[in-house]
């Protein structure tokens, strides 16, 4: 099945994964941030030798979260990290013949919406668990906040603790869920771009350039955002948090138009730096990013300007 070298790879590849998890008890800034990039190893490991392979790692990784955080703290690393891994290693390797004979790759669109619907997933997962096991979603988020402006604004007004409760929690869940999709696709791009660069890879490199979505997540993403503005209770918070989980698919589409536009530009790498340090710093550009995302699904800019470059 494997050679041993490259047994010795995939194991090497969960012990890393493994440990870079861990970092996050060490509760030092740099520790968690190491610690995103837990998925890495397992991404390397399975766009270079298959699904099995990424599997296989991911199980490696887990007995060494079971020795750090306990059996608890396994599960949530293969549901969260693990697991994600291993099912768009799967979808990225997927292929067929086209009608020319030659070989079509699962399109990074389709990529983008497979991680999109896994963490709408495990919304609901959290949705329901909280819903049995405590008040339900918002109170729990409602009651983690508490504890922690408690701590952080010790001996500040109950006003300024509560507004800042009543600001934060509507949108924590999808903002945290968001942020983990965001480097879910960080880690699965680097990975793919490293295994790449050293020959390794079973597929070639999406074009992410012209990464095209399905209509009907346009229906959805739409459906959703009415939903988070006019249903109340926990259900408007629940579409609050998956509209903000559903914007990543057009945050990126978003992003590879203003890639291909900075390309028609003779300063576009200078402007792509500064606009993505904008990003970093303010937060707020990455809203109308998806937005323009949104809309580049019925404007088709790209291949507008595709069409425009050929006639130059």
């Amino acid at each position: 099945m494997f050679s041993q070298k490259q047994w010795m790879t995939i194991a090497a590849g969960g012990v890393i994964s493994a440990l870079l998890y861990a970092l996050v008890t060490r509760g030092s800034l740099g520790g968690v941030l190491l610690a995103y990039f837990c998925q890495l190893p397992l991404f390397l490991i399975g766009l270079s030798l298959g699904t099995t392979a990424s599997v296989i790692a991911g199980a490696v990784a887990a007995a060494g979260v079971i020795a750090i955080s306990g059996v608890l703290g396994a599960f949530v690393f293969i549901l969260v990290n693990a697991a994600p891994v291993v099912f768009l290693v799967w979808q990225g390797l997927l292929s067929r013949p086209d009608e020319n004979g030659n070989t079509e790759w699962y399109p990074p669109g389709l990529l983008a919406v497979g991680a999109t619907l896994y963490g709408l997933g495990l919304l609901v997962v959290a949705w329901l668990w909280l819903s049995v096991s405590t008040g339900g979603i918002e109170e729990s988020v409602r009651a983690y906040l508490g504890e922690v402006t408690s701590t952080i604004l010790q001996g500040q007004p109950a006003e300024m603790q509560q507004a800042l409760i009543d600001n934060v929690a509507p949108i924590l869940p999808g903002t945290v869920a968001l942020s983990w999709l965001v480097m879910l696709v960080i880690n699965g791009v680097l990975g793919q771009g490293l295994v790449a660069r050293f020959e390794r890879n079973l597929r070639p490199s999406p074009n992410f350039a012209m990464l095209e979505l399905p209509n009907w997540l346009t229906v959805l993403g739409a459906a959703l955002l009415i939903g988070a503005i006019l249903l109340p209770g926990t259900l408007g918070y629940f579409t609050k948090s998956a509209a903000f989980i559903l914007a990543l698919p057009f945050f990126l589409v978003g992003l590879s138009v203003i890639h291909v536009a900075a390309r028609r530009i003779s300063a576009g790498t200078l402007l792509l730096v500064l606009f993505y340090l904008l990003m970093l710093l303010f937060g707020w550009p990455a809203v109308f990013v998806a937005f323009f995302g949104l809309i580049e699904q019925r404007a088709g800019f790209r291949q507008k300007w595709a069409g425009a470059g050929k006639e130059e």
